[in-house]
């Protein structure tokens, strides 16, 4: 009986792809912006975490997975409560960036700093973020006011606008079926 030749050769057809180390590259200006958004309220403290969140930030780029994305987060949130009360701005851009450096480097701790991730899975998965901080940013609104922070007519248009604008980019961005 005779073997049939079997060929060790397979064709994999996919979309555009990016290199998964760009996508943990990009944790280290989110990280950094999550930081020095935080210490806008913190005074005195302001200068240490300038100073120290490039390095923070290179750490989560390099270990994204794990607990120390989440301890950036935790960092942040305690850099708020030394700084008192931040306004409705400060607080809706942590809100993002939080959400960002968690959705960032889970994302990032899939793969190797070699792997290639398609555009097309990068797409749908914002899609599902944009949902989440549509939501988030809304609660946040509804936080601030719950406080006791009165909101000016600045606060709201600005308000207004981020809502408007995750609302335009969630509808903007393409939804591809799952089979292309």
């Amino acid at each position: 009986m005779r073997r049939a030749e079997l060929s060790a050769e397979a064709e994999l057809e996919s979309g555009t792809v990016v290199a998964l180390a760009l996508v943990r590259a990009a944790l280290v200006p989110v990280v950094v912006a999550l930081l020095v958004v935080a210490s806008l309220s913190a005074g005195a403290a302001a200068g240490t975490v300038w100073v120290v969140s490039p390095v923070i930030a290179a750490a989560v780029a390099w270990r994204p997975w794990g607990a120390l994305p989440a301890l950036v987060g935790a960092l942040a949130g305690v850099i708020v409560l030394i700084g008192g009360r931040p306004p409705v701005g400060v607080v809706m851009a942590l809100v993002l960036l939080v959400h960002l450096t968690l959705w960032t480097a889970a994302f990032a701790a899939r793969g190797s700093w070699n792997a290639w991730v398609e555009v097309r899975v990068l797409t749908r998965a914002a899609r599902g973020f944009l949902g989440v901080q549509l939501g988030a940013q809304a609660l946040a609104i509804l936080a601030v006011t719950v406080s006791g922070a009165s909101l000016g007519t600045g606060d709201v248009w600005r308000a207004a606008a981020v809502l408007a604008a995750l609302g335009v980019a969630l509808i903007a961005l393409p939804n591809l079926p799952a089979d292309r």
